[in-house]
């Protein structure tokens, strides 16, 4: 399936949740990677990559990458077997599967999409995002005027605070000191 991709893409990489051996990964294969240059509407080129992305489900052991790379070609053909026969997987689709896994190994999993999943359900934002979001919203506080720029980070920073269980968060940061739907306002303009 041809994907685009901001940054060039590796020709073999592997995503792994769960680093315990035996556990369920990823390998994931690129063929005919190539730049595409894309004006962005402001007369201003951006430079991406397309390229053909193939991905195969295996067991998760040492040396995985270093052997999926020599044997190549092997790879690729079983990735490409499987090509049509994997569902395309929503947000909300993945995010409930890492919490089923979560309560199965009775612990947490911490995700590429930077939550942290446990067994009980419940989904936390990793403490360096937290961190950030914390700063942002101080500095937009005390800011006197918004720029467009603090402004699109803050919404960006909500989706990572309405998707995960912040509520001590949004009740001691936000709440009647930041208005979310100004600053969307004032975004749009």
């Amino acid at each position: 399936m041809k994907e685009k991709y901001s940054i060039k893409p590796e020709e073999t990489w592997l995503e792994v949740l769960n680093e315990k051996p035996g556990a369920e990964c990823t390998l994931h294969f690129s063929e005919g990677i190539k730049a595409v240059d894309e004006d962005d509407g402001e007369g201003n080129t951006i430079t991406g990559y397309e390229a053909d992305h193939y991905a195969v489900n295996t067991k998760c052991r040492e040396g995985l990458l270093d052997l999926a790379k020599a044997n190549r070609s092997e790879w690729l053909e079983k990735a490409m077997e499987n090509e049509g026969s994997e569902d395309p997987k929503t947000m909300k689709t993945r995010i409930r599967e890492l919490e089923n896994l979560a309560k199965e190994q009775g612990g947490i999993i911490n995700d590429l999409l930077r939550f942290k999943f446990y067994k009980d359900a419940h989904t936390e934002t990793r403490k360096t995002i937290m961190k950030r979001i914390k700063r942002k919203t101080r500095k937009l506080i005390r800011a006197s005027e918004i720029s467009a720029r603090n402004a699109s980070s803050m919404i960006t920073y909500m989706g990572w605070i309405k998707r995960s269980d912040s509520h001590y968060f949004i009740t001691k940061y936000l709440t009647g000191k930041l208005n979310i739907k100004k600053i969307k306002e004032d975004n749009k303009q």
